[in-house]
């Protein structure tokens, strides 16, 4: 599914019902918020993911590393091959942000 260069601020949610969804491109839209990505975490079968010149791409440095933390079943991201060093590097970065809450939660 193609929803790239269209002006949307966040991912439609109608596109959850499309369960055996497997390429889903939206970049060059208007995303800005972290949680529209959780979203997609209904598409069991989403392999193909595209973000790239949307404003969250920005503002978020690590954006391959949390969309792998909360999709990690894709096969590619931002046109991008997922390999090894990646998800390795997801599942630290997701363990530093986990034991950060953790610290800032006992506050």
């Amino acid at each position: 599914l193609d929803l790239s260069f269209n002006l949307f601020t966040e991912i439609p949610i109608v596109i959850t019902q499309f369960s055996s969804l497997k390429h889903f491109y939206f970049h060059k839209n208007l995303l800005v918020n972290l949680k529209e990505i959780h979203k997609l975490v209904l598409l069991k079968e989403l392999e193909h993911l595209t973000l790239y010149r949307n404003p969250i791409e920005d503002d978020i440095p690590f954006l391959r590393f949390y969309v792998l933390c909360v999709l990690p079943g894709l096969k590619s991201f931002n046109r991008t091959p997922i390999n090894k060093g990646d998800l390795k590097t997801s599942g630290i970065w997701q363990q530093m942000n986990e034991t950060l809450r953790a610290k800032i939660s006992r506050k």
